[in-house]
């Protein structure tokens, strides 16, 4: 049997590249068309919104030593609407109504 305990945290930016590699796996193909360092600062800018979940020893180990460790998952809220003119999400918040019409208009010349 294991025992594992897990603490929650705010994002940090020593989280940033364990932020940023869970965000490439949660978007596998797609990633490639995604600004994810980008993203990993527009999550960790956002202060008091979003955890990161560490594991601890669950031995008295101290809340600062735990919150050293690599997050093994993060959860988090991003606005689109108010994203929306970050370059980091343009992939995302393009409407497909816009792009269409984009189309439209370079057919035309």
């Amino acid at each position: 049997m294991l025992d594992v305990s897990f603490s929650f945290f705010d994002p940090q930016p020593q989280d940033y590249h364990s932020i940023k590699l869970l965000i490439s796996q949660l978007f596998q193909g797609d990633a490639s068309v995604l600004d994810l360092g980008g993203v990993a600062d527009l999550v960790l800018e956002q202060k008091l919104v979003g955890s990161t979940v560490k594991t601890d020893s669950g031995e008295g180990e101290s809340d600062e030593k735990a919150s050293e460790g690599d997050p093994y998952a993060v959860l988090t809220i991003l606005n689109l609407n108010v994203l929306s003119v970050s370059l980091s999400l343009s992939p995302c918040t393009r409407s497909k109504r816009g792009s269409e019409s984009l189309t439209t208009k370079e057919r035309s010349f």
